[in-house]
């Protein structure tokens, strides 16, 4: 998300107001004029707390704020930047550095709004929330993590009145210069806003055939030795172990185990569970329990029908009794399985490519895209025997750990980087990972960069894989 306002704040001009610059200021001067800017900040997240709220935001989202460098000078080797709840609502007002005449009716060194001043000069601030990072000169972006600063508007333990950006103090009243960093602000016609950032990980990785992920509320046969992971609006909790039935209704809890689940259930069950239970089982059953239960005893259950052996076919529609065997078709209906097929093999070769296989030369913008790739080795092995051409071209998933990254084609600006929210997921179709466009600029190129952990080194790949969003 982008500021609804921002300005910098100079001690050198303590009625001066520069709300509507194209540029924000960060400064340290030492010397015979010695002075210090700093720059407010705010963005509106009742947006976020709605997203939260409805699931498209994880509720363990970090949040970073990202700042884009016009200009840099005299940086040192390393600076540090903090950042602060700002403790007082204040105005941008309408002014900008170079005004003719100096413009004071918003924010500025001395006041928060025209005629309303800081309880102390250079704005109020609450000093229990600083957070900090430290800069190379080197890489003059920045990119703070804000997190507690953010989750204490979230729960309302502080008010959002913004952020402010600052020195430390040691730094600010020392004889040390420090240097200027100009950003671009919110006013400016570039496509380098400030944002405010949420991340987190979200990735998955399952390559074989007896994992299961399952979403919403569903009715239909788990058995086997399946790995479920069920998520979704009509279901919380994670199953690992082998499970066998027929499950309709809201699945809510955890279980862990092997050969047997321990598990609680509320809902429908219709259909035959093998194994045993320990925990509560509240709802309405039809079909019989095969193993121990231990918990809830005032159930009642009859005896629907059952099937037994493998399933190797389709299965459409609403299925009210078991199955028990080894369940290798598809079964569709409100029963939903994500996954299906065989296992595939891993890529261990230092030689590899990326094959992109639904990358669209354009994507709308706000929209939410799954993009799908998988990994080719280029080492073609030579061999005596007669074998497919097919065989010089398998497709095999990536190591766990890959990263994406995704940058302004033109500029070659970062937009996202690599780090440990951007791992790349996998499933029986291939890696993938989603990719949500809330927040990019229309009518720009955009390209994604890939870095494969191999043997102890870092791989690169840069094949030009660019799309445009559009309005």
């Amino acid at each position: 998300m982008y500021p609804k306002k921002d300005t910098t704040i100079y001690s050198q001009y303590p009625n001066k107001n520069t709300g509507t610059d194209q540029i924000l200021e960060l400064t340290k001067v030492a010397g015979s004029t010695s002075y210090n800017t700093r720059i407010l900040m705010q963005f509106d997240i009742s947006s976020l707390s709605s997203a939260i709220t409805s699931g498209k935001v994880s509720p363990t989202s970090s949040y970073y704020l990202n700042l884009f460098t016009s200009k840099a000078y005299n940086l040192p080797i390393d600076y540090t930047i903090e950042a602060y709840a700002i403790a007082q609502s204040w105005t941008m007002g309408t002014g900008k550095y170079y005004d003719e005449v100096e413009t004071t009716d918003g924010a500025s060194w001395k006041y928060r709004a025209e005629s309303l001043q800081w309880i102390r000069s250079g704005s109020d601030y609450i000093t229990a929330s600083v957070v900090s990072e430290t800069f190379d000169y080197e890489l003059p972006d920045a990119r703070i993590n804000v997190t507690p600063i953010v989750n204490s508007w979230l729960s309302s333990s502080y008010q959002n009145n913004g952020f402010l950006l600052k020195r430390p103090n040691s730094q600010e009243s020392g004889s040390v210069e420090y240097g200027r960093l100009s950003f671009y602000s919110m006013d400016t016609n570039t496509v380098y806003l400030p944002s405010l950032e949420a991340v987190w990980d979200e990735s998955t990785y399952i390559t074989g055939s007896t994992q299961y992920v399952m979403s919403g509320s569903y009715v239909g046969v788990i058995s086997g030795s399946a790995q479920m992971i069920q998520v979704g609006t009509h279901g919380v909790g994670v199953f690992i172990g082998d499970m066998h039935g027929t499950y309709s209704g809201q699945f809510s809890g955890s279980a862990t185990g092997s050969g047997n689940a321990v598990l609680g259930l509320s809902g429908s069950l219709l259909g035959d569970y093998s194994g045993s239970v320990s925990s509560s089982l509240t709802g309405s059953y039809t079909g019989s329990y095969l193993g121990n239960f231990i918990g809830r005893e005032d159930l009642t259950a009859s005896i629907s029908g059952g099937m037994s052996g493998s399933f190797a076919g389709e299965f459409n529609g609403y299925m009210s009794s078991s199955f028990l065997g080894t369940q290798m078709g598809i079964i569709t209906g409100s029963f939903i399985p994500v996954l299906s097929g065989v296992s595939f093999e891993p890529l261990d070769s230092d030689q590899v490519s990326i094959v992109m296989k639904n990358l669209k030369p354009q994507y709308k913008y706000q929209t939410r895209s799954r993009i799908r790739f998988a990994g080719k080795d280029l080492n073609q092995r030579k061999t005596f025997a007669v074998v497919p051409l097919s065989n010089f071209s398998i497709i095999k998933y990536l190591p766990i750990g890959t990263q994406y990254s995704i940058s302004d084609a033109y500029s070659g600006r970062v937009i996202i980087p690599f780090d440990e929210y951007t791992k790349i997921s996998c499933d029986l179709e291939g890696n993938y990972f989603d990719l949500d466009l809330n927040g990019f600029m229309p009518l720009r190129f955009y390209k994604i960069t890939f870095k494969i952990p191999m043997s102890g080194n870092d791989t690169f790949i840069d094949k030009n894989y660019t799309f445009k969003v559009v309005k």
